[in-house]
């Protein structure tokens, strides 16, 4: 719950809303709240920097992670992969 409290925090700093996405928004499409591709590779680079991961190629792309739950999912997988090297 500590990570998806960290990913809604660093979310909810980049995109340019008064309204704030939470724990019950989780599948909702940032889309709708707003992110574009510059929000979302902002969104990105603080993902990785916080967890000091590398977020796969094949997820750079918006639509792949266009919801909370999405970007909890890979950013588990990519700590669950530091932890077994």
């Amino acid at each position: 719950m500590e990570i998806l409290n960290q990913i809604l925090e660093i979310v909810n700093s980049q995109l340019e809303s008064d309204v704030k996405i939470s724990l019950s928004q989780i599948e909702d499409n940032l889309i709708e709240h707003k992110m574009d591709s510059i929000i979302f590779i902002k969104i990105i680079v603080a993902l990785e920097e916080k967890f000091n991961i590398e977020i796969p190629d094949q997820y750079l792309v918006i639509s792949e992670l266009a919801t909370i739950n999405a970007i909890h999912k890979v950013v588990l997988n990519e700590l669950n992969k530091l932890k077994k090297n």
